[in-house]
């Protein structure tokens, strides 16, 4: 006898179709992707439970990498008085932005980067900057 595709019969335990018909039971679907097969321990739905796994695990990269920008954007002393490249090359005095973006590539300007191209100075660091020259 083969196993009807009804979802009328409500058990406790779920049986997927393999186990359903060799038992000779019928078949319900199941209740939520993460249900197991009594007999087998086999998934419901195995692409189902892993879309649902990879959306609980996109959401918590999400807020881990959020909270690490939010950390690394803010400077030790809490000011968040920050500062275009423009602007940084009048605060620092110096001749031209050609002339900044040599200092930060040699390591001598602390800038924060936003993205591959846009960058950010704080005006706490500047400060520091200008006090050891």
């Amino acid at each position: 006898m083969w196993p009807s595709l009804t979802t009328a019969k409500k058990d406790a335990a779920w049986f997927c179709l393999p186990c359903a018909f060799e038992r000779d039971r019928d078949y319900r679907a199941p209740a939520a992707p993460d249900v197991h097969c009594s007999a087998c321990g086999g998934v419901a739905n195995p692409c189902e439970l892993l879309r649902v796994e990879m959306k609980a695990l996109r959401g918590e990269l999400t807020a881990m990498t959020s909270a690490r920008t939010a950390d690394q954007a803010r400077p030790a002393n809490g000011e968040v008085d920050t500062m275009t490249a423009g602007e940084a090359v009048t605060y620092l005095r110096l001749p031209s932005i050609r002339a900044l973006y040599q200092a930060v590539r040699r390591g001598q300007v602390p800038v924060h980067r936003l993205g591959s191209r846009r960058m950010r100075f704080y005006r706490a660091e500047l400060d520091a900057l200008l006090a050891r020259r």
